[in-house]
């Protein structure tokens, strides 16, 4: 069975937030509560009503650079960085359209490619080869996903420690046994896609409770190759623990990790940690002779 929604409150709670109630509004009417006490004062004996903090929502798809420099997520301006930037405009509408014939074809609907390609503004060529080597992909993989949903939304909200995490699953098909993910991926595979998967694994698993592990395939359409990966809630629920751990680093005095995942970073241009490195590589080529020889001090 999969996870149903309940009051989110402890059990006896409601019984008991209605006792309490009664006593107040007992009080009340004998003058012992205030109006402002009684606006203020929750249902349950002793708790009192603040604002709720503000949740740093990440997308399951920014694992990679999040996992790698927590400090991708602090917020300027009101904005995270992670939302004021992207790839540029014709590889990401190339993904989008590739991924939206394959699911649509998982789902048992057939489109036309070129029409396809005319609407998102990309190289039909492109996208019909794209979509063969997908297609071909999912051939060799399908008989492993029993009755598949497509594009499945998945969502945790860890209150205690600030996180809302996200994603949507390419393609999902659970089992008593097992949940089964599939991510595809049209392009050119630099991040190490792993977190992002582990990352719908740990979403998978919350909103599937009964189910004990996941397999996850990081399915890439130009190599014509799938990768799987088996984890144990166990298993997911300390890398969880290790990456609430390495994000409150993030507020720390020296919270940046530059390296070659910067360039998937929207504010690798303005990020202090670059700047230093980028300043430091030009002072080392000022620095050198005619034959690109350092001078002698």
């Amino acid at each position: 069975p999969v996870c149903r929604g309940g009051t989110g409150l402890p059990a006896g709670a409601a019984q008991t937030g209605r006792q309490a109630a009664g006593r107040r509004q007992q009080q009340k009417e004998r003058g012992q509560v205030s109006n402002s006490q009684t606006a203020l004062t929750t249902c349950l004996p002793g708790w009192h009503r603040q604002a709720a903090p503000q949740l740093l929502s990440i997308r399951a798809s920014h694992m990679p650079l999040v996992s790698a420099c927590a400090a991708s997520t602090l917020v300027v301006d009101g904005e995270p960085g992670l939302d004021s930037g992207g790839e540029s405009v014709a590889p990401a509408n190339l993904g989008t359209a590739t991924h939206l014939c394959l699911t649509e074809h998982i789902k048992g609907n057939r489109l036309d490619w070129s029409d396809v390609a005319n609407n998102y503004g990309v190289d039909s060529d492109e996208l019909a080869k794209l979509a063969r080597w997908g297609l071909d992909c999912w051939g060799e993989l399908r008989q492993w996903y029993p009755q598949p949903d497509v594009e499945v939304p998945l969502e945790f909200t860890d209150e205690s420690n600030g996180i809302r995490l996200t994603g949507h699953v390419d393609v999902l098909s659970v089992t008593p046994e097992q949940i089964r993910l599939a991510d595809f991926k049209s392009g050119w595979v630099d991040a190490d896609a792993t977190q992002q998967l582990r990352a719908y694994g740990w979403l998978a698993l919350h909103k599937f409770p009964t189910v004990p592990e996941v397999y996850a395939a990081l399915v890439r359409f130009r190599d014509r190759r799938a990768d799987g990966w088996v984890w144990y809630r166990e298993q997911l629920t300390d890398w969880y623990s290790r990456f609430v751990e390495h994000l409150a680093g993030r507020t720390g005095p020296d919270p940046y990790n530059p390296g070659p995942h910067c360039r998937f970073c929207p504010r690798g241009a303005v990020c202090p940690a670059k700047t230093q490195l980028i300043a430091q590589a030009a002072h080392a080529l000022t620095m050198m002779n005619g034959d690109g020889l350092p001078f002698e001090p």
